[in-house]
């Protein structure tokens, strides 16, 4: 019986990870590897090719690919060990795919909306009370309100508003899941964790490129709106009022938004231009740049992780000092580390979960499909602008909901292989 909590309990853990910071880590790897152990001792990894099992072999691959650049081009094996570090959790979720029964990590759809939607808010409400009373204590030498930045652009225990915005605004995808089998009120909590979390990305944290990911989030959303409108009649009234509310809102919020639409103003501004707007963007225009000239001159093997960076380096322009330890793009990250390789082991271990889903989904466009797309949009719109895989706690968040969605895929080997 507990085995077959493990998913859920996985699952909470991954989905609060940002307010419980590395604890999540500990516990899920805690977890992880009872759960190898059990698996390999009832010979799980025997059982026939199921959905978990692809994922599994596509972690390994990835992350043996990376190991074996980092033999050829770094300096020992002490670098290539330090620069894969924070992909390990990419390699353990693998193994735990491979040797686990995915029985013991499905979890229902809803329980996934559910739990996503109450993420969304209880970060929301720790943050509030945190800015609100100034608490302040010490977690493992820290100030959690320093750490938090509750003061500044959020990101509680995630260490950057990158990473912190990049989990919300998946959270606030997955907040809709398993809509159709949910209460009236477990729908309005689902509505008010969407706008929550996007107003934390967008006002609090300012992540700009989690904002963005959004634009890409909204095709599955509204997807799945037409198709539940369609299906229901939705009485037009109370249409026009849902959207007061949100234009009520907005106005309320304009103040307090002011700087981060300006932010964001000027990010794009320079995007387009490539002209100093926004002295961020530019950076990130100077790396990209920077780190397509080292992939073109060792396209083949790349430079190795733990020089991800610093072979870019010799690529900035005079006078250009940047202060940062990736190029801001994982995409880049991994053409430069790994070159060609790199760069396609990186792309299948995105676009895995989506592909599995379309392939294995009882419902061409039902909860799994849903629960995919989320998934590979996140991680591809918010790795344009974030290092992703190479940071622990979002390599560990988009690595553990990639094997529950894979999990979920796995039904008994006769209704696998269906087109």
């Amino acid at each position: 019986m507990m085995m077959q909590r493990t998913g859920f309990v996985l699952l909470i853990l991954c989905l609060m990870a940002p307010l419980f910071g590395p604890f999540s880590e500990l516990f899920s790897a805690i977890i992880i590897a009872i759960l190898i152990a059990v698996g390999i001792k009832a010979g799980h990894h025997r059982r026939p090719w199921d959905p978990l099992k692809t994922l599994g072999v596509i972690f390994i691959g990835y992350f043996t690919l990376l190991f074996a650049a980092g033999l050829i081009s770094d300096a020992s094996l002490w670098q290539t060990l330090d620069g894969l570090s924070p992909a390990s959790p990419v390699l353990i979720l693998g193994l735990a795919a491979i040797f686990s029964d995915p029985k013991s990590l499905q979890v229902e759809s809803q329980k996934i909306g559910d739990i996503a939607a109450f993420s969304v808010i209880a970060m929301y409400l720790g943050a509030l009370m945190l800015w609100h009373f100034q608490i302040d204590f010490q977690v493992l030498g820290k100030s959690v309100l320093h750490h938090a930045s509750v003061n500044g652009r959020l990101r509680l225990f995630a260490g950057n508003p990158l990473p912190f915005g990049a989990i919300m605004i998946t959270l606030c995808g997955l907040s809709f899941l398993g809509w159709w089998q949910k209460s009236s009120f477990g729908k309005v909590v689902s509505l008010a964790a969407f706008l929550i979390g996007v107003t934390i990305v967008a006002f609090w944290s300012e992540a700009r490129g989690p904002l963005l990911t959004l634009g890409l989030l909204l095709a599955p959303i509204g997807l799945g709106a037409w198709f539940y409108i369609r299906s229901k009649k939705i009485f037009r009234p109370a249409n026009l009022v849902f959207a007061a509310v949100i234009v009520g809102g907005g106005i309320l919020l304009w103040p307090m938004a002011a700087s981060a639409l300006e932010r964001l103003i000027n990010g794009l501004t320079t995007l387009q231009e490539g002209q100093n707007y926004d002295n961020s963007t530019y950076l990130r225009l100077v790396m990209y740049g920077a780190a397509w000239e080292a992939f073109s001159g060792n396209w083949l093997f790349g430079f190795g992780p733990h020089a991800r960076f610093t072979a870019i380096t010799a690529h900035f322009p005079t006078g250009i000092n940047i202060d940062y330890s990736h190029a801001h793009n994982v995409f880049l990250n991994h053409a430069v580390a790994a070159g060609i390789f790199g760069l396609c082991a990186v792309s299948s271990v995105l676009l895995t979960p989506v592909v599995l889903a379309w392939k294995y989904a009882k419902q061409r466009f039902g909860s799994e499909l849903y629960f995919a797309s989320i998934l590979t949009l996140s991680m591809v719109g918010c790795g344009m602008s974030n290092v992703l895989l190479f940071h622990d706690l979002t390599a560990y968040f988009f690595a553990t909901l990639s094997v529950i969605a894979a999990a979920g895929l796995s039904h008994d080997s006769s209704e696998q292989g269906r087109s």
